[in-house]
């Protein structure tokens, strides 16, 4: 049961880090307003509001 919930976490970690990169290359962040820790990042990091 635990590995269950490792292997979920970890695939999550993975899905943020995919979704990050997307994100920093992408000049719009408004289109990753579904996840507001990367959307937040992502607006510093391209100047945008």
């Amino acid at each position: 049961m635990k590995t269950l919930v490792l292997v979920l976490v970890l695939a999550m970690m993975l899905m943020n880090v995919k979704h990050f990169r997307k994100c920093m290359t992408k000049k719009d962040c408004r289109v990753y307003d579904e996840t507001p820790n990367v959307h937040a990042v992502c607006c510093q990091v391209n100047n945008c509001n």
